[in-house]
C-alpha cells in the first residue's frame, strides 16, 4: 500500500486547523487586495498581527473557538514520538521484542 495519502489519514489537531485557517485567511485577503480593492490588505495585516500577538501571549481566540467546535489538542491525538493514538475501537499494535532468545 502506498503512503502517498498517509497525511490524509492522520487526525488533525487544533494547531493544524489553526495554521490552515491563518494561511487561508492571509492568502485570501492578499488575493482580494490584489484583484478587488487594496482595502482588503487590512485583513492580511490583522491576520498577521493576530499571529504575532498569539506567539507572545500563547492565547488565541481561534484556538478557543476550534476547541469548542470539537477540534482536539495534539496531546489528545498523538502518543510521544508522533504516533497517532488508536481510536477507541482500535488496538495499538507495537512491535514485540523477543527476549527469550539467547542471541
Amino acid at each position: 500500500m502506498s503512503n502517498s495519502n498517509a497525511w490524509f489519514r492522520v487526525p488533525w489537531s487544533v494547531d493544524r486547523w489553526g495554521r490552515l485557517l491563518a494561511g487561508s485567511g492571509i492568502l485570501g485577503f492578499t488575493v482580494l487586495g490584489m484583484c478587488v480593492h487594496p482595502a482588503w490588505f487590512a485583513g492580511t495585516l490583522l491576520a498577521s498581527l493576530n499571529l504575532l500577538i498569539t506567539s507572545f501571549t500563547n492565547r488565541c481566540i481561534f484556538h478557543d473557538v476550534l476547541i469548542r467546535l470539537g477540534a482536539k489538542e495534539r496531546e489528545d491525538l498523538f502518543l510521544p514520538g508522533g504516533i497517532p493514538r488508536p481510536l477507541p475501537d482500535q488496538r495499538l499494535e507495537l512491535p514485540i521484542l523477543d527476549r527469550t532468545s539467547n542471541s
